[in-house]
This record gives C-alpha cells, sequence and structure tokens, in this order.
C-alpha cells in the first residue's frame, strides 16, 4: 500500500489514497475505474471524490465494487480501517488490478495500446477525443510528466484523423489543452507559444457565426494560454485582454452564465497584470 501520512485521519481517505495508487499503477484512469467498478465511464467524478479524500464513510457494497475491480484483499481494508501504518507502508504483489494488465510507464507503449482500441473513422475519432479528455483530466491531477506527454501525442493522432472543419476544431483545441498543461512540466515557454498557435488555427478553422460558443470558448483558452506566456511582456498582455474581449463577445452572462464568468475572470487577471506593468 501507499505510504500515508497522520494527516489522512478517516477511512474514506485512506481508502480512497490506495485506490488511487492502485489506479495509477495500473495505467488507468478515472474513467476507466468507474467503467470497471459501476459499469458507467461518466461516473469518473464518483473515483475522484474518494480519492480525494471527500467520501469520508464509502459504503460497504461500493468498497466490495472497488476491492473487485481492483482485486484488493480484505485484510488491506481492515488494515486502513485501523490505520495500521506497517500495513499501509507498501504495496503487496498480488494486488494487480484486474481491470487491465500493469501498464509500463512508457509513452510510446501506453500510446499504442490506447490506439490499437481506437477504429478508423469519425466514430474513432470521437472516441480518441473521449480517451484524449480523460488522459487530460488524469494529467491535471497527477503533474506526471509521462501523464502530460501521453495526453499531448493523443491530441496529435487526433488532430492527423480530423477531416471535417468542426473535427480539426475539437482536436487543434483538444492539442493547445494538451500543450497548456504540458507546459508546467518542462519547456514552458515552447510548449505556450506552440498552444497559442494551435489556438488561433483552431479559431480560423471556427466560423463564429456558425459555432459561437465554441468559438467563444477558443478565445477564453487563447487568452489563458496568451496571459501565461506573457509574464511582463505588455504586447502579450494586451493581446490577452483582446482575446478576453472577443470570447465575451457572443456570450450572454444570463444564458451562459459559466462561460462568460470564466472569459469575465480571465479579463480582469490581464487587465491587472497589464496596468502592474
Amino acid at each position: 500500500m501507499p505510504e500515508l501520512t497522520d494527516t489522512i485521519q478517516t477511512f474514506g481517505a485512506r481508502f480512497g489514497a490506495h485506490v488511487s495508487s492502485l489506479r495509477n499503477a495500473a495505467g488507468l484512469s478515472q474513467a476507466d475505474l468507474a467503467d470497471a467498478v459501476f459499469g458507467n465511464r461518466k461516473r469518473g467524478r464518483d473515483v475522484a471524490s474518494l480519492e480525494s479524500g471527500k467520501v469520508a464513510n464509502p459504503t460497504a457494497p461500493t468498497i466490495k465494487k472497488y476491492c473487485t475491480a481492483l482485486n484488493i484483499p480484505d485484510d488491506h481494508v481492515a488494515a486502513l480501517r485501523d490505520g495500521d501504518p506497517a500495513a499501509q507502508g507498501t504495496t503487496p504483489s498480488d494486488t494487480t488490478p484486474k481491470t487491465a494488465p500493469s501498464a509500463p510507464k512508457d509513452t510510446d507503449a501506453i500510446v499504442t495500446r490506447e490506439l490499437s482500441a481506437i477504429p478508423p473513422g469519425r466514430d474513432g475519432l470521437l472516441q480518441l477525443l473521449d480517451r484524449h479528455s480523460d488522459w487530460l483530466q488524469r494529467a491535471r491531477q497527477s503533474h506526471d510528466t509521462i501523464d502530460m506527454e501521453i495526453t499531448t501525442e493523443l491530441a496529435r493522432h487526433a488532430k492527423s484523423r480530423a477531416n471535417a472543419p468542426i473535427e480539426q476544431v475539437r482536436a487543434l483545441e483538444a492539442l493547445a489543452l494538451s500543450l497548456m498543461v504540458q507546459a508546467r512540466g518542462g519547456e514552458r515557454k515552447a510548449r505556450l507559444t506552440e498552444a497559442v498557435s494551435v489556438l488561433r488555427t483552431a479559431s480560423d478553422h471556427c466560423a463564429r457565426a456558425k459555432w459561437p460558443l465554441r468559438w467563444s470558448k477558443l478565445q477564453t483558452n487563447l487568452g489563458r494560454a496568451l496571459h501565461r506566456l506573457a509574464k511582463n511582456d505588455r504586447a502579450i498582455l494586451e493581446q490577452s485582454v483582446a482575446a478576453f474581449q472577443a470570447a465575451l463577445e457572443p456570450l450572454d452572462a444570463k444564458a451562459y452564465p459559466k462561460q462568460w464568468q470564466a472569459a469575465q475572470s480571465g479579463l480582469t487577471r490581464a487587465r491587472t497584470a497589464l496596468e502592474k506593468g
């Protein structure tokens, strides 16, 4: 089991941390585990809640489902209930998850495995974008450089498969988001510069009159990428402000409050940085 600190007081938090460790060791996304536990990939948020310690006392049926999916022995559950530090210090060899073989932390191997399950054509592209979304969520949570690389590679493959304009827009947006996450792990300026370029290309493919909400979202992400890239560069900060302003133009605050708030908050931060600069 993973080493746990004394700050993890509840059984649910300890159990969630152990589940997270086993899931990551198997190369599974939270959506993968949700599919194995609940038969529904869309319940990845339930997995995330458990792993983050938000579920203090998971129910017995839920615990049993996770134990079955991840092959967690009863004695380990008991040790987690007792908070036994000796039992929490190691990961037994017999707890390899049944849902998938243990995956090597190797970008090429994992990307190849992911792509092997994706059919050709438009349906395959949609599946690939879904898998990218799973890995993007995982990379944001784990901050693991390999997860980031996998996310970006899947997006590049999606870009190569996209044909119709809206497919190209979705694939380019996926690539830009991947690069923005990957920038946290190194080569910050190069990643963000590419993300800005990709988002501008996506905006060119996205007809504002036809897809106003998606176009607005692209502008918001462009503003974010430019703001992160700018530091104290006034010219880039001004571009960030312009992108956020553009994002707000097609939005009705009452009809789309979350998207409007995201753009407005970004605009406020960019203006504040510009004024300080």
